[in-house]
């Protein structure tokens, strides 16, 4: 009897922990693993509230090794480098050579085994979350090690395991920056090298995904841009920063401005009741400064500010003591920049001849130059500068280029003289100190030879003149000895001594002219040995390159490729609108009209990608480098923190040979004439797509996306159909001019 009752309460025992155990039903809830729901694939159970799932078919689903060992109601479960070990009705988890004590611990039911999921997901290495009734399962692709400051605090490096899917998110904070990192987590040992006393770190994870969003918060306007702000090195995130003011330091009667990159020269003005300089520095962000003023007889205080985020204009104030100057002084350096103390100067003999422009001062002083238009004019402006007695206050002029010189007492201390011109020209300043010492400024309107640059490579010579304006040239080669030679139209001034020594292919170089009527000036290259030359110029044009190739060309396999990069893509959108486009919408569509333009002319045409997904910057590059690709041309849709930002510029990657500036060139004036957008011109950045590819290449930024104007243009068709026939025809332009050098002849 006994023998019975016990049989009898272990099978009411195992009745009521199966009737515990309830099955789950299809529709009950949803189990997504890396975004794919697996429910239906799952045999769980709900047990105490806990999910417990068959451990054969969470192996099967994971793609894990599991061994069953019944003696000792033990699983063994592998994944990867991870193994876990568990024991039925045991509530502790072995993970490799550590052990964790479990909530919920393996159970046996009708003889098969199940495991607690969450406990099981995680220690396995995915993140477990919970929203609702759906349960989200993600594995991460990369761990983040570590985020750390480099290039003094112009660069932030972000290690991780390996590049996985990231974006930069639009926030409307110019002191926040919001990273998202796609099938991402933290590493346990993850290192925080970025908080800091300007800055702060906070990371959260993203809900119901594998993804980490870092936001990088600031007491300052972060000096970030967007499309130029990303680069990838190996398995590292480069986010890289405009330079931003560091110190402000009055020593030895000198005032020295400090940044932790490059500053290019200021805009300067004089303002009077009260005195002061303003100096407005392009590309230079504000941050947290060192400001050390000794009490000194010229400057009282000093004021910093962001003056404007586009362009980019960081502006120094400085208040000045009654009748005293301060002037800008040239420096070595390029991320410093030094004023002293200056007398007042005194401006006379103001000519104009033979399309040159002169005056003299009684100081050494930099005047500020810079071209208006609309009319077109050239402003010269004389700071400490009074007029002198009978300076003129208009030169009628009856020239080509130039119509009238006029010139006002701006200020108290300024005097500007302004060139009215009938389109925008070069010129060319030179100061030269006279033997009375004075000095005689001199600006050049007419078209003159400004310098001649050679390098030279392994595979190539390369010959670069630089001239004022346009001219016309004609490039030919010579036999009987080998030489090439360059006649240009309307050239004159150059002399022999301006000729840098001969490299490479080239032994020798003579100048001459070779007719008076018209003007011609000949360029002679004595060559030791001639493989073929290409001409990577328009005609006219304000500079000529040329390349002298090295030994026989070797067969390119991608010379009839063109690359067409359309701009992010997949997890990653690139800017939004205020409507909310997406810029990888937009470079996408502009992109596939451009392949089918070119395609429909015999153009061969690679996309880096076709559909909306996401491509490394590096994978971009590699795209078009395994190929050998003829061009690389990345398009992309801009943005400001201003929504007034408006028009269409280009860039190309400094230093990198004279193709790319033409390709640039010619893009930007096929899409400036045919989208009749505000010309933002050409610009040099190092922009990842355009730095490391090893063809001829360019990035367009086609219009505004954040100008609600310009994103209802780039939300239209037929706008988008303009620009990627704009694209086609610079292309297709840039392939005209570049120019094989044909047989030698004799002359």
């Amino acid at each position: 009897m006994p023998k019975n009752i016990a049989l009898l309460t272990a099978f009411l025992l195992i009745a009521i922990l199966i009737a515990a155990a309830g099955t789950l039903q299809a529709g009950d809830m949803h189990i997504y693993i890396n975004g794919q729901d697996y429910f239906d694939k799952f045999e769980t159970k709900l047990i105490d509230g806990c999910l417990m799932v068959k451990a054969r078919s969470l192996a099967d689903i994971l793609g894990a090794e599991i061994n069953w060992f019944k003696a000792i109601k033990t699983i063994h479960l592998k994944k990867d480098d991870t193994k876990l070990k568990m024991m039925a009705d045991n509530p502790y988890i072995q993970v490799n050579d550590k052990t964790y004590k479990t909530e919920h611990q393996p159970t046996m039911l009708k003889g098969s085994s199940y495991l607690p999921l969450k406990e099981v997901i995680e220690h396995l290495g995915y993140l477990y979350q919970e929203n609702g009734k759906d349960i989200y399962i993600n594995k991460p692709s990369s761990y983040v090690k570590g985020i750390s400051w480099q290039k003094s605090g112009q660069q932030l490096l972000l290690e991780l395991d390996k590049i996985s899917p990231y974006r930069i998110n639009k926030t409307d904070d110019p002191k926040k920056i919001v990273l998202e990192l796609d099938q991402t987590a933290l590493s346990p040992d993850f290192k925080d090298d970025l908080s800091n006393k300007n800055f702060y770190l906070k990371i959260e994870k993203v809900a119901n995904r594998a993804r980490l969003r870092l936001s990088i918060i600031s007491k300052y306007p972060i000096p970030f841009q967007r499309d130029m702000g990303i680069d990838e090195d190996g398995n590292k995130l480069l986010i890289n920063f405009l330079p931003s003011i560091t110190a402000i330091d009055w020593k030895n009667n000198r005032l020295k401005i400090t940044a932790n990159g490059d500053m290019r020269r200021p805009e300067i003005l004089l303002l009077q009741n009260p005195k002061r300089m303003v100096l407005d520095i392009p590309g230079l962000m504000l941050n947290n400064f060192d400001l050390n003023i000794e009490k000194n007889d010229w400057i009282e205080d000093v004021r910093v500010s962001q003056f404007k985020y586009d362009p980019v204009t960081l502006r120094v104030v400085l208040d000045l003591v009654e009748d005293k100057q301060m002037e800008l002084v040239q420096d070595n350096s390029s991320n410093t920049m030094i004023l002293k103390p200056a007398d007042l100067s005194e401006v006379r003999d103001l000519k104009f001849e033979n399309s040159i422009l002169s005056f003299i001062t009684d100081q050494s002083t930099n005047p500020d130059l810079f071209f208006l238009e609309k009319p077109d004019r050239l402003v010269i402006n004389l700071i400490n500068t009074v007029r002198g007695d009978n300076f003129p206050d208009k030169i009628d002029v009856k020239g080509e280029l130039i119509t009238a010189v006029r010139t006002a007492k701006f200020n108290e201390e300024t005097v500007r003289i302004v060139a009215d011109m009938t389109r925008e020209s070069a010129y060319k300043l030179e100061q030269k100190q006279l033997s009375n010492g004075k000095f005689k400024h001199i600006i050049k309107f007419e078209n003159g030879f400004n310098k001649l640059v050679l390098t030279d490579s392994t595979t190539k010579t390369d010959i670069s003149f630089d001239f004022l304006r346009q001219a016309n040239y004609e490039v030919k080669r010579l036999s009987y000895p080998d030489r090439l030679v360059v006649d240009i139209q309307g050239i004159g001034g150059i002399s022999q001594e301006e000729l840098p020594e001969p490299l490479g292919l080239i032994e020798g170089i003579r100048i001459g002219q070779f007719s008076s009527e018209p003007q011609v000036s000949r360029v002679t290259f004595d060559l030791t040995d001639y493989h073929g030359h290409k001409v990577i110029s328009m005609n006219p044009d304000s500079s000529i390159n040329i390349t002298l190739i090295k030994g026989a060309a070797e067969p390119v396999t991608g010379k009839n490729v063109i690359v067409i990069d359309a701009g992010h893509g997949g997890f990653d959108p690139g800017a939004i609108g205020p409507s909310g486009l997406k810029e990888k919408d937009v470079t996408l569509s502009i992109a596939l009209k451009v392949q089918s333009l070119l395609e429909s002319e015999g153009y061969d045409i690679v996309l880096t990608r076709e559909q909306d997904n996401f491509i490394s910057l590096k994978e971009r590059v590699d795209i078009a480098n395994e190929i050998k690709a003829r061009l690389f041309v990345s398009i992309h849709a801009n943005a400001s923190n201003s929504r007034y930002a408006d028009g269409t510029e280009t860039y190309l990657a400094p230093d990198k040979p004279a193709e790319n500036k033409l390709l640039a060139r010619v893009l930007q004036r096929e899409l400036s004439n045919s989208l009749k957008r505000k010309n933002r011109g050409i610009l040099k950045d190092n922009f990842y797509v355009i730095k490391y590819t090893e063809m001829p290449s360019a990035l367009v930024e086609v219009a505004f996306i954040s100008n609600p104007h310009e994103e209802s243009l780039l939300s239209s068709d037929f706008f988008l159909e303009k620009a990627a026939r704009a694209i086609s025809k610079g292309i297709k332009s840039y392939l005209d001019n570049v120019r094989q050098g044909d047989e030698g002849v004799d002359e």
